[in-house]
């Protein structure tokens, strides 16, 4: 409301609720008509008949309007509100005053000269509490300036005052606000704030009759009208609370990630509160369409606030998923309520008029919903998961590879490499050689080696290997085609395609036998050189980028919040997670730790070159295949799968199996996976990121045929050209 749009006020209405009255009130009345020209209003708000002379007295000074049943104070001032409504056709000033002498007239006068001046203002005569003042006046009001500036985000020096004044064009909105007894003050406050009708104070003198006797404001009843808004509030986000963790376990339990799991537990939790609160505690009118697109839209900055905090304080401060949950949102209760009380169910002025606005459908307003509910987690998902984010973390170099060590390792064909047709090369090109196109497959049938492996296990549970699985793979006739091979001073790689298996049982699978000199040869790449989040590229730019000889996909540590990782001696991050670590240190040797296990002080002074956190491990560092992974039924079906293994310090084992290819290739289960590397030779061994990820490069090219093409990701290992 405007001021320009409001008459000047001349005339005034001097309005007294009165419950049960004594000599005092007549005593108000007296000094009001003496002072004044103001019409005066007295409500007898459901008095004895003791009481019907003073009314009688009232009456010769005043118009007596009577409730036969006590209503309360808020319903006797809506009474004297609609007497003035129905015999007032101009704008008039209306001024509330206590019945029992506490306002002198001097300062009901002063309200009235303030709302002349600022007709468009709730004019609150305010006392200034200085002196002895009675301990619930003072600790009430102290207590409801409190409640009421938390909620309403102004601030008010004594929100219990019953001196008011405003004008009559606002009456209407007056009538409209909820409550019969002394809630209805408060709620006054609330929805003027809410509204933007501003606050104009007005001093007055501070008085108490006998200690305040004379006031029939129950502490217990009358608290709890006034503070029942807050109260419903912090119940329905109480209950919305409970829905949002109960989902919040359940999403975190099944998925692992804590912004997926937060994601999916607020929008459930969100359209569950938007309808509590809506209904329930504001008792909100306005179109479902307003008030949802305002709701989303905070619903988003608080989704996205609460998975940042939540994420950082899971991440720097408590480690305890569950807990950090409780904490974050304790914390943004308050943010909520003040932004849903100032801003979403903020309640419009009525208008009066003839017309009546159709309501929005029922499928409209769904759709509506699930719209700004979709556009709210798009925003969040674009910046979260789409938009690149260096991290600016330039990492801890915590090894290097001795000089002297470079040549540790001998390469078994460095004596011949020079010699060899056709290898006459460029100095800085490596030496390739490639099988002839018309060679002939070769088949040779893999017995069981008893000897080396304990695979007895006879629990078929879900992370349990599969004897079955293993024992196909390693009783099985694979096929084996040389692909290539190729060398420089320091590395020497041949690259197989082999399978095992027909029709829709068939495996088909990229082996690369690296021999290195040092394991400093073993390098790993970021996507645009750049460690942080969202930072993607495709392991073939990766490896032009980087002169590669060979390279693989890495562990995609970019789509993981919390990892290890280390690469070429520098560690970037240390915050191991729910996976298993594969550490390659710089004397060649490779270990896997399961998240309990991995000690990084140990993993550091052992020297670390490289570290994944991704997994499961497959064998247990003397080639047997493990009988438990640490992994899910659904990880650890048939997939395209990446894996990384270590023969001896030096010689190395890099397998990539297609799949979803059904007659070309069905994809590898873990156990399937594992008896692979332990079939090729493998001590140790270590899943690395599969699926669409599983890409092998050679030669300048992409050898196997990744599942939908492949897919761009944080990280790649290579042997530098």
């Amino acid at each position: 409301m405007k001021g320009e749009d409001i008459l000047a006020i001349d005339r005034f209405y001097a309005v007294i609720p009165a419950y049960e009255p004594d000599e005092k009130m007549l005593a108000v009345i007296d000094d009001i008509s003496s002072l004044t020209d103001f019409h005066i209003i007295v409500i007898n708000d459901g008095s004895g008949k003791d009481k019907l002379p003073i009314f009688a007295e009232a009456a010769k000074k005043a118009i007596v309007l009577t409730h036969e049943v006590n209503k309360g104070k808020g319903r006797g001032i809506k009474t004297a509100l609609e007497y003035i409504k129905e015999h007032e056709a101009d704008t008039v000033g209306i001024v509330i005053a206590d019945a029992d002498g506490q306002h002198k007239v001097e300062d009901i006068i002063r309200v009235s000269e303030a709302l002349k001046s600022s007709p468009d203002k709730l004019i609150m005569g305010c006392r200034r509490f200085s002196g002895k003042i009675p301990l619930r006046s003072k600790f009430g009001n102290n207590i409801t300036k409190f409640v009421f500036s938390f909620a309403a985000g102004v601030k008010v020096s004594d929100t219990q005052t019953g001196l008011r004044g405003f004008s009559s064009k606002l009456i209407p909105f007056m009538l409209s606000v909820n409550g019969d007894r002394y809630e209805f003050e408060m709620n006054m406050l609330l929805e003027c704030a809410r509204e933007g009708i501003r606050f104009y104070e007005v001093p007055i003198e501070t008085v108490y009759l006998g200690k305040n006797e004379s006031s029939h404001f129950n502490p217990i009843k009358d608290s709890w009208r006034i503070y029942k808004d807050i109260l419903k509030f912090s119940c329905s986000s109480l209950l919305s609370f409970c829905v949002d963790y109960i989902f919040y376990s359940i999403f975190a339990m099944i998925s692992g990630s804590v912004a997926f799991s937060n994601i999916c537990a607020r929008v459930i939790s969100s359209i569950f509160n938007f309808s509590m609160n809506k209904k329930f505690v504001f008792k909100n009118k306005e179109g479902i369409a307003k008030t949802a697109a305002k709701y989303f839209l905070l619903a988003a900055f608080i989704l996205a606030a609460n998975t940042i905090m939540l994420e950082l304080c899971v991440k720097y401060l408590i480690h305890n998923k569950y807990i950090s949950k409780i904490l974050i949102e304790v914390l943004l209760f308050f943010i909520s309520w003040a932004a849903q009380k100032s801003f979403v169910f903020r309640k419009r002025e009525r208008k009066l008029t003839n017309k009546t606005k159709k309501p929005m459908p029922v499928w409209a307003m769904v759709i509506t919903d699930v719209v700004l509910t979709a556009a709210a987690i798009g925003v969040f998902m674009l910046f979260d998961y789409v938009m690149p984010q260096s991290s600016g973390v330039k990492g801890e170099v915590i090894a290097t590879v001795d000089s002297s060590a470079e040549g540790s390792f001998t390469l078994p064909n460095a004596a011949d490499n020079s010699q060899k047709e056709g290898t006459a090369q460029d100095d800085n090109e490596p030496a390739v050689t490639t099988a002839p196109q018309t060679e002939t497959a070769t088949t040779t049938l893999r017995t069981e080696q008893t000897n080396r492996r304990n695979w007895g296990n006879q629990d078929t549970a879900d992370y349990r290997s599969d004897q079955n699985a293993i024992s196909s793979i390693t009783n099985g006739a694979i096929t084996s085609e040389e692909l290539g091979s190729a060398s420089t001073d320091n590395a020497q790689v041949t690259v197989y395609k082999k399978s095992i298996g027909e029709g829709n049982d068939k495996i088909t699978y990229y082996v690369a036998d690296v021999y290195v000199t040092s394991a400093s040869e073993i390098k790993a790449a970021f996507a645009d050189g750049e460690f942080g989040k969202n930072i993607k590229d495709s392991v073939f730019s990766m490896a032009v980028e980087n002169n590669a000889l060979f390279a693989i996909n890495g562990d995609f540590y970019g789509n993981s919040e919390r990892s290890i990782v280390i690469r070429n001696g520098i560690k970037y991050r240390d915050d191991v997670n729910d996976a298993d670590v594969c550490v390659l240190f710089t004397d060649g040797t490779m270990q896997t730790y399961s998240p309990s296990e991995y000690d990084s002080d140990a993993v550091i002074a052992k020297g670390a070159w490289q570290a994944w956190n991704f997994g499961p491990a497959l064998l247990d560092g003397s080639g047997n295949v493990l009988e438990t992974f640490n992994t899910t039924k659904y990880l650890n079906s048939a997939n395209p799968r990446s894996a990384i293994g270590c023969v001896s310090a030096g010689h190395y084992i890099f397998v990539t199996v297609d799949g979803r290819n059904e007659g070309y290739s069905k994809g590898a289960t873990l156990s399937e996976l594992a008896a692979i590397m332990s079939d090729e030779g493998c001590m140790s061994a270590f899943n690395l990121d599969g699926g669409k990820s599983a890409m092998m490069y050679f030669n300048k090219s992409i050898v196997n045929a990744p599942d939908g093409g492949g897919r761009d990701l944080s990280d790649i290992i290579y042997i530098g050209g």
